[in-house]
């Protein structure tokens, strides 16, 4: 556990550095962060994390003073290894490129009281709309950092906390998206909490059930959607290909980059989907119960062609995987960031999910059909498809008008 300041043993003071910034990085998520970024997770998390929670008890920067530390505080103890050196080394190399000088020690766990558990729980069993493990994890975050607030402020579950919990989010600088996110969850509890209140464990006082039928009406904050993910340009897309020599990974990364797949749809794919003869996929999309046909496109077809050619048996069953490896979207989420690195492609704001918005970019700057693209991506929404079509937008303005000022004829007032 940490120690406080005057626990501090003088044998463990750092030696006199410049002053650096406050420690904005939990333990946790400086672990996270760094996990995120190897191959292979071996026991590294739990090595760091020991060696974390170290310098915040000892109140240390992260480096070779305080690795030497708990070198020597560990080998009084144990058997000093490479299992414990390497990944501590490897840690700080990732602290010192991420400019990571100090990390603080992770918030206490706030414990909800019974009857928001029992809320929460309720209406996360019985909510039809939450098909996936991510968007129980979204909704009951979201639930549990509102009602901690709820407890905090002593407050009740009614119309009147709700307005006050959004006005508080906005002082606390979140996002507008954000902001909607947890108030739709939080009116999605309110309509549930109204239509069920007679088999809750819990009592609702018809004021209060009056109150939580008005939640409905709390407007949202509007706000112009961004383009919030970076995408590839056509050469960059070409140079990523060209960067991967596997046909498997060639045609993976080629349904997401021209085609527009989502990471989570490329393992749930089987052989019956793939109709190269007419250059179609049947997508069975975020939901997992609908499919949507949509295009091969582009160098997709070509590198599918290829697989098929190379790996997959003609006698095989349509409902075999066509990626029999691929059973997670984090496989396909790891080897893509690997092949954006080998490519030299790493750069700030890249993730695998930029492959999709590479897809639609690159198609509504070649002038396809906006409506087209929103099919093609299975956008929910044309708000969302839009965002690519703003995009397009603007580079085009600030190219015409730089043309247009370089033609201009200048007046005889110059």
């Amino acid at each position: 556990m940490p120690t406080d300041a005057s626990s501090t043993p003088t044998s463990l003071t750092s030696p006199s550095v410049s002053p650096v910034p406050s420690p904005t990085w939990t333990i946790s998520q400086a672990v996270n962060a760094f996990i995120e970024t190897l191959p292979k997770k071996n026991n590294y998390e739990r090595v760091v994390r020991k060696f974390l929670i170290f310098t915040v008890g000892h109140q240390l920067l992260l480096n070779d003073f305080s690795r030497d530390q708990y070198f020597s505080q560990y080998a009084q103890q144990h058997t000093l290894g490479y299992n414990i050196t390497s990944p501590i080394r490897k840690f700080l190399r990732f602290a010192q490129q991420h400019n990571i000088y100090q990390v603080a020690a992770d918030p206490e766990e706030q414990r909800l009281p019974p009857a928001a558990n029992k809320l929460i729980l309720g209406y996360i069993s019985e909510a039809k709309n939450l098909r996936g493990r991510g968007s129980k994890k979204t909704y009951i975050n979201s639930l549990n950092t509102f009602f901690a607030w709820l407890d905090q402020q002593q407050k009740p579950f009614f119309f009147s906390s709700v307005s006050a919990y959004i006005d508080h989010l906005i002082d606390q600088n979140k996002s507008p998206f954000t902001i909607n996110l947890y108030l739709s969850v939080i009116k999605q509890l309110a309509k549930w909490v109204v239509q069920a209140r007679n088999r809750l464990p819990i009592d609702v006082s018809a004021d209060q059930l009056e109150s939580l039928r008005d939640i409905q009406y709390i407007r949202g904050l509007v706000y112009e959607r961004t383009y919030y993910k970076e995408s590839l340009s056509e050469p960059q897309r070409e140079q990523l290909r060209a960067a991967i020599d596997d046909p498997l990974w060639r045609s993976v990364i080629s349904l997401m980059s021209y085609s527009g797949l989502r990471t989570v749809e490329i393992p749930r794919l089987r052989l019956g989907d793939i109709d190269l003869e007419r250059k179609t996929i049947n997508v069975k999309g975020k939901g997992k119960h609908n499919y949507e046909l949509v295009k091969l496109i582009g160098a997709s077809v070509n590198d599918m062609t290829i697989y098929y050619q190379q790996h997959i048996n003609p006698t095989q069953k349509k409902t075999a995987p066509l990626f029999p490896t691929l059973r997670t979207a984090k496989q396909v989420q790891d080897q893509t960031r690997k092949y954006l690195h080998l490519a030299g492609l790493s750069e700030e704001g890249l993730s695998p999910h930029s492959l999709r918005h590479t897809a639609a970019q690159i198609l509504v700057d070649e002038g396809v059909n906006p409506v087209y693209v929103q099919q093609q991506l299975r956008h929910a929404t044309f708000n969302v498809t839009q965002v690519y079509v703003r995009k397009t937008l603007k580079r085009k303005f600030l190219s015409d008008m730089e043309e247009h000022q370089r033609n201009r004829t200048p007046n005889k007032h110059g």
